[in-house]
């Protein structure tokens, strides 16, 4: 016998649960990766990108890299600000050759540059 049943979960709602509650937590060290996780898991999720980039601005803040001015970039880029992503990717690719990156590593920051610009 076979039933046949669809199983639908709410992940933005969770994620912005999770989120909330680790927000929240004061023994939590809050460090460049922390924001970086969480601006990351909304930013994947379409859950709400001014908060994601609220976050990954306070991550940048705490300590500049590529991945997080890689990410600011993708969210400015979804929410319309092109101009502003792009910039943001060209500093991480610079940061990126500064620490001497691998070129495959660069050419996929440079990618996705190249996808902000060619949004409509």
């Amino acid at each position: 016998m076979k039933v046949a049943f669809k199983i639908t979960a709410d992940v933005s709602k969770a994620v912005k649960m999770t989120a909330d509650a680790a927000m929240k937590k004061e023994d939590t060290k809050k460090d460049d990766r922390f924001y970086r996780t969480w601006a990351q898991a909304y930013f994947d999720n379409d859950v709400d990108l001014a908060q994601a980039l609220s976050w990954i601005d306070e991550s940048i803040k705490i300590k500049e890299g590529v991945s997080n001015l890689t990410l600011k970039g993708r969210i400015l880029g979804k929410l319309g600000k092109r101009d502003e992503g792009v910039k943001c990717i060209d500093r991480a690719v610079a940061l990126a050759k500064e620490a001497k990156m691998k070129d495959a590593d660069i050419e996929e920051i440079q990618k996705i540059a190249a996808e902000i610009k060619a949004r409509n």
